[in-house]
């Protein structure tokens, strides 16, 4: 569950089902109920938060669909050649601090296609999703509570948005160290109000 965005102490009950197992997820203000199956090559998420309904499916080949529309924006792992990604999470990298990385290496924007209003997503099938994005893949740490804020965020400026832009700034402490500023939006021009999410990722040579 970790590989998809949930931590283990956000899940409070756990059923076995065919299958698979389905667990209750505790946000604190809420809960939702997510069951994980691995079918024939295929690795299946349903996710019920009592009001919305999402089946996210994972193939053997990484990609993903929600309620059997293609997401097609997503990326593969962030790698330097011939570097070997060791640390990502939402903290600095062993005796660094936010300050530690002064060296600003580049910046854009990149478009994250939902196929459906952002109002008919629970937060755990966008964990599912942003976990396979650009700055989430291959971290270490839950972003299901990260997921939330930003549909929160994203939705009080337009629910029925079908894309959520991402713009970043990425800076770097010496040539190991890197920290992705990404500010998320309801829109694919970042405009408006945002979801600021800080990542850090540390390298070594392989």
């Amino acid at each position: 569950m970790r590989n998809y965005g949930f931590e283990a102490s956000q899940l409070t009950n756990q059923i076995p089902v065919k299958n698979g197992v389905k667990y209750t997820v505790n946000y604190g203000s809420f809960k939702e109920n997510v069951t994980i199956q691995h079918l024939d090559g295929i690795t299946k998420f349903t996710v019920d938060d009592g009001k919305v309904k999402n089946e996210v499916i994972i193939n053997q080949f990484g990609e993903v669909t929600l309620d059997g529309i293609s997401i097609n924006a997503l990326n593969p792992q962030l790698l330097k050649r011939g570097w070997k990604s060791v640390y990502k999470g939402f903290q600095p990298y062993g005796s660094l601090s936010s300050g530690s990385y002064s060296s600003f290496l580049a910046q854009g924007k990149q478009n994250i296609y939902l196929g459906k209003t952002l109002d008919a997503i629970t937060a755990g099938a966008l964990s599912i999703i942003l976990s396979g994005t650009n700055f989430f893949v291959g971290i270490g740490v839950s972003i299901v509570g990260v997921a939330a804020t930003i549909k929160q965020i994203a939705m009080s400026q337009n629910p029925k948005t079908t894309v959520l832009g991402c713009k970043y700034k990425t800076y770097t402490h010496g040539s190991s160290d890197y920290k992705y500023i990404c500010d998320y939006y309801s829109n694919s021009a970042c405009s408006g109000n945002y979801a600021r999410v800080i990542i850090y990722e540390h390298f070594v040579v392989i």
